[in-house]
């Protein structure tokens, strides 16, 4: 008998989730997600899925965009100081 398959289950937030770990309004977030999709396709910034009608953002990229901020900034600044 083989071994139980092992599964990820990878983490989502919804946008207003995301914007208050990040620390910035739902609606600037929706300008990003937005920015995003039209500049680079649907692996923005923040690559969007679409789960049911609900949009959810990967933890994953939520770690990666906060890894690259420099340290002890908000999101929110970092965002600024890259745009």
């Amino acid at each position: 008998m083989s071994a139980p398959r092992a599964y990820t289950v990878e983490e989502h937030y919804t946008p207003a989730e995301t914007a208050r770990l990040l620390g910035i309004g739902r609606s600037t977030l929706y300008r990003i997600l937005a920015a995003g999709e039209r500049t680079q396709g649907r692996d923005g910034i923040f690559p969007v899925r679409r789960i049911g009608g609900s949009t959810r953002i990967p933890a994953t990229s939520i770690n990666r965009y906060l890894a690259g901020c420099p340290a002890g900034l908000g999101a929110a600044v970092c965002e600024v100081s890259d745009g």
